[in-house]
């Protein structure tokens, strides 16, 4: 008996060596490189390239399907026609599947077994080509072992697809739509025509001209996630999408960070009771100084005790200093800039070097929403280096803040809310305010009284005129400020009570370092999306958003961690 159990061990052992070398000679596939024959349809120049995981039966879905179908339980708990809804995630999916006309457990499951893939070119946007500018997008969803071919047949009612000449084996849908084989589904659209776009996605594929792997790739390396949810890669072109290409080119020529910037990663997981989101934006250190950052290295960071969204930043000069570059750079040719100019020559001040690195030290900010769509509160303090210089500049530029804002053109009132959250000293920024009105008057006046401590200045009139809000769903911020010092702080507030809090915040260590953090109540994370309405079950499933900043030359990361409860 021995001899044969001795053979069977050696042989045992051989096949393991025997695995273990011809996985060193040819290793196994990484996920992102199955993605390969997906991401071959897409340019190669993409702005934003996005893979996310359908599989439904693995193991980020396994994770995702709970939290789905809590929430779901949750809002027919409280809706009023709760009883239509789903009970869980398969329910859903089910529900959606019946309406195309489609089963659920036999049609649409078996499919579900792969990742999809998109990609977004963002041309440059020049004076007068608006057309020429359109953003053109691919989808690519291909199949490990379903036949989805056979599954779009099904929607179509047992109607055939269309042959396109000259490409063996695709069935065209409709225009920008088609079935690759009996696996692959691309949808592509911008372009001369939604037509010409699936063409010019199938030749890329067949020349294998398109998107590499090692794209996502560096995204996975750069986030950390050997197997997110969500990834995703891209550059500044991006930025195409809101400024115009000469403008973007000279911010890259004049601001350092800028020029450095290389690509932009992210990715969301989810965790053990954690959605997690991570990002960061890859520079060649080589080029940057570290005051050339928008962002300082991680650090103790203190957030306030409050109730309300809550921001700190330990050097907010950073922030402020950065936004002022990329905004004179951006509309070097605008009446704003020309505004700001004006205002520095007159008083012998550079705002960057006289005003904005007097905050280099840590600032804490609270906005809190107003009930029922009313204007918030909002409170900030910041220190500051020298407080005597500043009491004695406050006098000199109140006469002159209403030009400046006045001029200002772009974020809106909701954009001046998000800077204040970790940089209070936005009032005194050129350009970081870019946008505040653009009709309407706006009165800055000194507050009078007998308290040496308090110089305060109020500002009126930044809710009048068309305001920025993606759908008209952010809850409206401040529609005035006051801003001034209080003792040795420089303050901000919607009042001048809230200023006088704000000179008295009490705050708290975070667990981890930071440059610059946000935390979010979970009633207030559905805000900018419009759905407020959720907020009580958002309260119930979700704890407290944190997305957390830091910056050194080769990089700049973002982390966003969202505890739930499933």
């Amino acid at each position: 008996m021995r001899r044969p159990i001795a053979l069977l061990t050696l042989l045992a052992v051989g096949l393991a060596v025997a695995c273990n070398s011809s996985e060193r000679e040819t290793p196994r596939k990484s996920l992102v490189q199955t993605l390969a024959p997906q991401l071959a349809y897409l340019d190669a120049g993409s702005s934003l390239a996005v893979a996310i995981d359908l599989r439904f039966e693995g193991e980020n879905w396994a994770r995702l399907r709970p939290l789905v179908s809590r929430l779901l339980r949750e809002y027919r708990s409280q809706a009023d026609d709760g009883e239509t809804v789903p009970p869980n995630a398969e329910g859903a999916l089910a529900a959606l599947s019946s309406f195309a006309g489609l089963d659920f457990e036999k049609q649409v499951r078996p499919v579900l077994d792969g990742h999809l893939v998109i990609g977004t070119v963002v041309p440059p946007s020049e004076p007068g080509d608006a057309d020429e500018s359109e953003p053109r997008t691919v989808l690519a969803y291909r199949s490990r072992k379903g036949n989805l071919r056979r599954m779009v047949e099904a929607v179509l009612d047992g109607g055939r697809l269309e042959a396109l000449k000259g490409y063996e084996n695709v069935g065209v849908i409709d225009d920008g739509l088609a079935v690759v084989g009996k696996r692959t589904l691309i949808a592509a659209d911008g372009g001369p025509s939604g037509r010409q776009a699936l063409l010019d996605a199938l030749d890329r594929a067949e020349n294998k001209s398109g998107l590499k792997s090692s794209a996502l790739e560096k995204a996975e390396r750069d986030t950390g996630f050997g197997d997110p949810l969500v990834l995703a890669t891209g550059d500044l072109t991006l930025a195409h999408l809101f400024v115009e290409g000469p403008n973007l080119r000279r911010a890259r020529e004049r601001v350092p960070y800028l020029g450095a910037v290389s690509r932009m990663s992210a990715a969301v997981d989810l965790e053990d009771g954690e959605l997690v989101a991570r990002a960061r934006v890859v520079t060649d250190g080589t080029r940057l100084e570290e005051d050339e950052l928008p962002l300082g290295p991680a650090g103790e960071l203190e957030l306030p005790v409050a109730d309300g969204v809550r921001g700190a930043s330990l050097d907010q000069s950073r922030t402020t200093t950065f936004a002022a570059q990329v905004v004179r750079s951006l509309f070097a040719d605008s009446d704003f800039i020309a505004a700001v100019e004006d205002t520095e020559r007159d008083l012998g001040v550079r705002f960057e070097d006289e005003v904005l690195r007097q905050f280099d030290c840590p600032s804490v900010s609270v906005f809190e929403p107003g009930p029922g769509g009313s204007p918030g509160r909002f409170a900030a303090r910041s220190c500051v280096r020298d407080p005597a210089a500043m009491r004695e500049l406050l006098p000199k530029l109140a006469p002159r803040l209403p030009k400046i804002l006045r001029t200002m053109q772009g974020l809106g009132n909701e954009g001046l809310l998000g800077l204040l959250l970790v940089a209070p000293d936005a009032p005194l920024t050129p350009g970081a305010l870019s946008g505040l009105s653009s009709l309407g008057q706006i009165v800055v006046r000194p507050f009078g009284g007998d308290d040496a401590d308090e110089q305060l200045y109020e500002v009126k009139g930044l809710a009048e005129g068309p305001q920025f809000s993606p759908g008209g769903t952010l809850p409206p911020g401040p529609d005035r400020l006051v801003y001034g010092m209080i003792g040795e702080s420089f303050v901000v507030a919607s009042d001048r009570e809230g200023a006088r809090r704000a000179a008295a915040l009490e705050t708290e260590k975070m667990d981890e370092p930071a440059a610059s953090a946000v935390r979010v109540p979970p009633e207030r994370m559905l805000d900018f999306l419009g759905g407020g309405d959720l907020a009580p079950i958002a309260a119930t499933v979700f704890g407290e958003l944190e997305v957390s900043f830091r910056a050194e030359p080769g990089a700049t990361d973002a982390r966003a961690r969202l505890p739930y409860e499933d």
